[in-house]
Formats: C-alpha cells, structure tokens, sequence
C-alpha cells in the first residue's frame, strides 16, 4: 500500500491550459471567462507554460509567496463579488451539492499558508452567493464525492495527511481520513458519522505492518533498517491514528501491545498528546467556511 499522499482526485474536473506561443514568459497572463448562472467567473493565469513547467514554477513561486493568479465571481455589471488571489489556479468545474438549482462552482487551488499547499473551494447561489466549503487540504485534496446518506448532497471523502509527523518524511507521512459532510447548517467533518473510510483505511495499515517491509535486492543493510523502522512508524500512525478519529482508540491500543514492536509503542504513545492535538487542529482548521469578498489560500494562518 502507499503510504505516501492520497492524490487522487475522482470528482471530474477542467483544467485550465493555455499553448505555449513563442517568446512567452510567465509574466504573461491569460484571461478564462465563462457564466455561471447569472454570475461570470474570470480566471487569469500565467500564461505560456505547459503543465510540466507550471508544475515547475509553482514551487518556486511558493518559496517567493507570488503566485499572482486569480478568480473572480463578477455580477452582471462587473462587479467582483468574490477573488480568490495569489493562488496559482489548478482547476474550475461545477458540481452539484445542494439538491437542486444550478450546480455549484468548485475551484482548486496552489496557495500559501501553513497548511501547504492544496485548497478547494465550492460557492452556491442558492439564496445568493454563497461560499459553502473550504477545504485546506495541505498535502492532499478531496479525492471522492458519494452520497453516503441518501439526502441528495454529497459528502466528500478527504485525507488529512500527518506530514512528517514525529520526524517521519513527507512521502512516508499517512493519511487519517475524514469524511466532510452536511450537518443541516454547514459542512464539517463527520468522520464519526460516517467511519468506514477510516476503519478500512485502518486496516490497511494494519495488514501493512503485520506484512512488513521486505529488504530491496542490493540494499545495504543500514539503509534496509531505517527504511524498516520509518515503515513500522508510519504504519502504526497510520493504524491508530484513523482509529482515534472515529473512537476505537482503546481497541487499537490493544492490538498494538500485542502486535506492535516495543520501540515503535513507545514511539508513538510518547506524542500520543501531540497526536490528539493535531488531529483535534485539523478538525477545526482544514474544513471551514468563509464569506469575505477576498480569500488568499492562507484562512488557517
């Protein structure tokens, strides 16, 4: 199993390209418009790049903290009624969240913050315009929208990933997973609610660690024993973590004592309080809802 970043995003999406024309620098922008209702939405990129270069060009400008792309949400008269700034734009589509009306306007972007790097937004016009979800995705994005209730709005499967938490790499960092859904005033994560993506997820890591990790052919045996070490951790994270999350702590904690080696228990319940916290953090931070005219990527600052 990976246990890196969960990826994958299955809610279908356009993304916003522009050819590269001969000359053209990043300084360049090139303007996307299209309706929405009553509304217009105008996208402005950095243009003359391809996706490899923009892929490229987004880290370096996130070490500059100037992406310089925006979208706006303008009235009939050009007015802006929404910006999202110094982001750098990753997609535009519409997807349906309320049951009816016009589907709803969904953007992902490459921003700043703490919470690096993704973040998603969906605004509705039902009963005027309307910010409905913000999710600060940090290293990953929703990957999956189901209606998991049967009320006609869909709950968005996402993964909080643990970056390098307790010394672990980001690659090797696991996802706790969350469940973000409708509670009858906003969206928040719901994973109690709905707890069988953690509870698999779970046992996946939980086969993972039990599995082990098995030394590459021509690895030096240094190498094999901290790659082993940083396995065991992440999976045993992995495990409990998204246990925790929907209230089967103490069973995990049981089957660790049997299962688990005795340096990676001791490892992770000495940060079990700093786990709680981060986890508790997440829930209140990534999931949030904002309808200030401007948004920049970095609410959770």
């Amino acid at each position: 199993m990976q246990l890196g970043l969960v990826l994958v995003m299955t809610l279908a999406f356009t993304a916003i390209r522009h050819d590269r024309e001969p000359g053209a620098t990043q300084n360049l922008t090139a303007t996307t418009e299209f309706s929405w209702g009553p509304y217009q939405v105008v996208v402005e990129q950095a243009a003359g790049q391809d996706e490899p270069e923009r892929f490229q060009n987004r880290w370096r400008l996130f070490e500059e903290r100037d992406f310089g792309e925006r979208v706006q949400i303008q009235d009939e008269r050009g007015q802006v009624l929404r910006e999202i700034r110094n982001v750098r734009i990753e997609a535009t589509n519409f997807v349906e969240m309320t049951g009816g009306g016009l589907p709803e306007l969904y953007v992902r972007t490459f921003g700043v913050g703490v919470n690096c790097c993704y973040v998603e937004y969906y605004f509705t016009q039902d009963e005027g315009l309307q910010n409905l979800l913000i999710f600060l995705g940090g290293h990953s994005v929703i990957h999956e929208a189901k209606d998991l209730n049967g009320d006609s709005r869909p709950e968005f499967i996402a993964c909080n990933v643990l970056a390098e938490f307790g010394g672990l790499s980001v690659g090797g960092s696991p996802c706790v997973m969350m469940v973000i859904a409708w509670d009858g005033q906003q969206y928040r994560d719901r994973i109690r609610h709905f707890p069988a993506p953690a509870r698999n997820w779970a046992q996946e890591f939980q086969t993972d660690l039990i599995k082990g990790f098995a030394k590459p052919e021509g690895w030096k045996e240094e190498w094999y024993e901290n790659a082993l070490k940083a396995h065991r951790r992440a999976s045993t994270l992995g495990y409990y973590a998204n246990l925790l999350v929907i209230g089967e702590g103490p069973a995990a904690r049981a089957w660790l004592r049997e299962h688990a080696d005795e340096e990676t228990r001791e490892w992770l319940f000495s940060q079990e309080e700093d786990l709680l916290k981060e986890l508790a953090r997440s829930t209140s931070c990534r999931v949030r809802v904002s309808q200030e005219p401007i948004l920049s990527g970095d609410e959770c600052l």
